[in-house]
This record gives C-alpha cells, sequence and structure tokens, in this order.
C-alpha cells in the first residue's frame, strides 16, 4: 500500500474487455468533465472496445471524443523513466492524474512496482483493473493492497461490495 497521502490505489475486477471499457467509461467521463488527467499503462490495445462501447452510448460527441482521446494503446515497457515522461507531458504539478493499469496480474504487479520505488509529484488514483477469471485465491491480497474498488457503479469502499470484508493492518 502507498505510504505517499497523494496517491490512493483503486481495484477493479472484470470479465472480459468489454465489460472492464463499460466499467470505466462513466467513471472517466465524470473524471473527464473535472479537468482530471489520464495515463494508461495496459498489456494489450483496448482502442477498438473502446469504439465498439462509445458507439452504443448516447453521450455527446464532445464526451464521445475526450473519452477516446485517452491512450487505450498497450504499453509493454516498464521503465519509469518513460512513465515519468509521460506524466510531465500530461500533468501540471496541481493537476489530478489517473493512472489505469491493465493485463495480467504479473503485468499489473510490475507496473505497480516501477511506481510504488518512484515518488509522483501529483495527487494520483491508480486503477488496477484484474481479469477476475484469472486470479485464482488472490482476490484477498489484491483487496488488502487497495484502498477502494471500482465498479460499474462507481467508487466504493471495499466492504461496501464485499460483504463482511474487514481490512487487517499488517506491520
Amino acid at each position: 500500500m502507498y505510504e505517499q497521502q497523494n496517491v490512493k490505489k483503486a481495484c477493479s475486477f472484470c470479465v472480459s474487455d468489454l465489460h472492464l471499457i463499460t466499467m470505466l467509461l462513466p467513471h472517466l467521463n465524470k473524471k473527464v468533465k473535472e479537468k482530471e488527467k489520464f495515463i494508461t499503462i495496459l498489456e494489450k490495445d483496448l482502442t477498438e472496445q473502446v469504439k465498439l462501447v462509445l458507439e452504443k452510448l448516447v453521450l455527446n460527441n464532445k464526451d464521445k471524443e475526450d473519452l477516446l482521446n485517452i491512450n487505450w494503446n498497450n504499453k509493454s515497457i516498464f521503465k519509469f523513466e518513460l512513465i515519468q515522461k509521460e506524466i510531465n507531458e500530461v500533468c501540471e504539478d496541481n493537476d489530478k492524474l489517473n493512472i489505469i493499469v491493465n493485463g495480467t496480474k504479473e503485468y499489473i504487479e510490475k507496473v505497480n512496482k516501477v511506481l510504488d520505488n518512484n515518488i509522483i509529484n501529483h495527487k494520483v488514483e491508480i486503477i488496477n483493473c484484474y481479469d477476475i477469471t484469472k486470479l485464482d485465491d488472490d482476490i484477498k491480497y489484491i483487496l488488502r493492497t487497495h484502498d477502494i474498488i471500482l465498479n460499474t457503479s462507481g467508487e466504493k469502499e471495499i466492504s461496501e461490495v464485499f460483504e463482511g470484508y474487514e481490512k487487517r493492518k499488517y506491520a
């Protein structure tokens, strides 16, 4: 978990790429309207899935364009210098930054290690998006290492989504 007060970590679970996009777009649309910035770190390209979902949504053209302008291309590079360069290009010091990470559990862990080991000088929300069909017994660990959960109804406390869940404090 992040020690930095300016970093919040959210987890999200999906069953397919289309489900992921369907879940993310309303949240991202709200954040775009609040003038927040986005960086995606994706194991595979999601551009076509985003276009497909946006075609079916009832949104004005500006909102659709803003959502499509988020970089939905894949990134196979874990070098912090490149991520930091993109952050600096996208954000000014007082911007709220959302980093969307999607891929296998291993990919997400590698990306988070790069982010964990480096200071980011922005208010950041990292949204780690997991394919639930490939997680086995890792859900408890994932919940324990995140602050909130993002689902189709928005950001929620983990205990709101997983009834009876209580976050344990680990030393």
